[in-house]
């Protein structure tokens, strides 16, 4: 009985080697790698596996995992974040998110320029340039406000200018009160309307205000040499206080002054009015310089009058 025992048991041995003997036949190894010729699928967790590989539960590795040939990419661990890679140079994609901070940061063209979501402060920013050099705009901090964002370093970023939720844009504060706020030098190339939406006929005009317009100082500079020095000149042809009397008479304004007409048509130009109102300012002078050498000529003239009389 103890031999027939053994010998069940050796032939129980014998089945159990020659299964599993058959169930490895499939797996070869090669130095420390190991490979199945079968071209079935293989299955971790489930008998019917639909995928070259399916893993019912988690899935882990400590390097990457490379997807497809030609058009797939490869996933890996870069620093504290998870980055996927495009395997074509012409066009290649980086994909890194932080669980942290919540990041999630998209490259095209070898890092040239792509999309950052920056979930800790709300900011969705545009990559501007090469690396981590990033621009944009986004939602500041959760409060609604709309923030342009510009590099000032590797993932270093400031503020530009915002819109406030009330509809306030602001540059170069980030509080404006008034529909557009400029703190500090603004340059406007072109024309600009303020309560009016139309611009003269005629003149090149720059600015156009439909209401008044209040000043503590305003300084006129004319681009061209028409300040009326010239008066004084020698040469100037000073009209006559006849000519003039005869020029008042038929026009009912002085000579040079426009019209209260053409006023009233045409507006007044500053810097022309002043230089015109200093031209007539002039002109006076020189008529009240004539007229007193006049007088001292005729005071002269008297006196020795005067001697000639009381010698007589």
């Amino acid at each position: 009985m103890q031999v027939q025992s053994t010998f069940k048991n050796g032939i129980i041995l014998l089945s159990v080697l020659l299964c599993s003997l058959f169930a490895t036949a499939q797996w070869n190894t090669s130095g420390t790698d190991i490979n199945n010729t079968n071209s079935g699928n293989v299955g971790i967790g489930t008998g019917s596996p639909g995928y070259k590989l399916e893993v019912i539960g988690s899935l882990r590795s400590s390097s990457l995992i490379s997807m497809g040939e030609t058009y797939g990419g490869t996933w890996e661990p870069y620093g504290t974040y998870s980055m996927f890679t495009s395997n074509t140079n012409t066009d290649a994609m980086l994909f890194l998110a932080k669980k942290s901070n919540s990041n999630i940061l998209l490259k095209v063209n070898n890092g040239g320029r792509g999309v950052a979501l920056q979930g800790s402060s709300g900011n969705l920013l545009f990559l501007g340039g090469s690396g981590e050099t990033l621009s944009g705009i986004g939602n500041v901090n959760g409060t609604g406000n709309l923030s342009f964002m510009y590099s000032t370093g590797s993932n270093v970023q400031a503020e530009g200018a915002r819109l406030t939720t009330g509809g306030n844009f602001g540059i170069g504060t980030t509080t404006p009160t008034a529909r557009i706020q400029v703190e500090g030098e603004s340059f406007l190339n072109g024309k600009v309307r303020i309560s009016t939406l139309n611009f003269p006929a005629t003149g090149n005009y720059k600015l156009a205000v439909g209401g008044d317009i209040i000043a503590e100082k305003v300084r006129v500079k004319l681009q061209s040499s028409g300040w009326p020095d010239y008066v004084f000149h020698r040469q100037y042809p000073l009209m006559s206080l006849k000519e003039v009397e005869n020029y008042i008479a038929a026009n009912n304004h002085l000579p040079g002054v426009p019209a209260a007409s053409e006023v009233e048509r045409e507006g007044l130009d500053l810097g022309d009015g002043q230089a015109v109102l200093l031209k007539k300012l002039e002109e006076l002078t020189l008529y009240i310089i004539d007229i007193n050498k006049r007088l001292e000529q005729l005071e002269a003239e008297n006196k020795e009058l005067k001697k000639a009389a009381v010698k007589d």
